[in-house]
């Protein structure tokens, strides 16, 4: 079992296509919507990711993964009503799958796969208002512009735990360097962080206390139980 403080906040970056396919994990839900894709490969990555956000969190509570019970909240956020002071969150985008776990805080991340084919400017035109549609811009670099506001402005919905209808109520801006930050009032309670450590777009949100990251790589060098705090693995970025 590995140990979830208020200190940190735990990235857990994968390929899903090296994972294993893991139904025996799954609890009926999860495997009837994974059985549900059309493509045998798209069904082997939400099993996987699925499993493997199963096998994090029952290391972080010392319970088998296939034990756990999910709870819904009323925005329909998932959680665990056994361990509610656990915070987790999963995104993935074609093989790529990031999961942030933590205690005592309410966390959303998202990632993009860069190639998967995106009408992005369709997206930007329908879902983003004014002055990010003239911070995204045109030329060299827009696309890596409006990747950097999609996944910030997904990963504050899916913290607070709202769907896309919301997105007029995530307000992203661009400093001069590039880098997210959030505007008025959300800036007051939570905190954005891009995630380059991912290699593909990415984004973390989360509340309360400043924390530090630690990003990982799965399958880590070791086996996990015991090693997750060898600073070996670990590379703490400030939140």
């Amino acid at each position: 079992m590995f140990v979830l403080d208020k200190a940190h906040i735990e990235i857990v970056t994968v390929d899903l296509d090296a994972l294993p396919t893991r139904h025996d994990l799954l609890d009926a839900d999860e495997n009837r919507r994974a059985r549900a894709f059309l493509r045998p490969q798209d069904s082997h990555r939400f099993a996987a990711a699925h499993g493997l956000l199963r096998e994090l969190l029952g290391l972080a509570c010392g319970e088998p993964p296939a034990s756990l019970v999910w709870g819904v909240r009323e925005s329909g956020k998932p959680w665990l009503p056994a361990h509610p002071r656990l915070g987790f969150n999963l995104s993935h985008a074609g093989p790529i799958a990031v999961i942030a776990l933590g205690r005592d805080l309410r966390v959303g991340v998202d990632v993009e796969h860069l190639a998967r084919s995106l009408d992005w400017r369709g997206i930007a035109s329908h879902y983003f208002n004014a002055d990010e549609c003239r911070a995204i811009g045109e030329g060299e670099g827009s696309a890596r512009r409006f990747y950097t506001l999609w996944t910030a402005k997904e990963a504050v919905l899916k913290a607070i735990g709202c769907g896309l209808s919301a997105l007029d109520d995530a307000p992203i801006a661009l400093d001069r360097e590039g880098r997210p930050r959030l505007l008025h009032p959300l800036n007051d309670e939570w905190h954005l962080t891009p995630l380059h450590e991912v290699g593909h777009p990415a984004a973390l949100v989360y509340d309360g206390p400043t924390r530090m990251l630690r990003h990982w790589r799965w399958p880590l060098p070791v086996h996990l139980p015991g090693t997750l705090h060898d600073r070996d693995y670990r590379t703490p970025q400030p939140a």
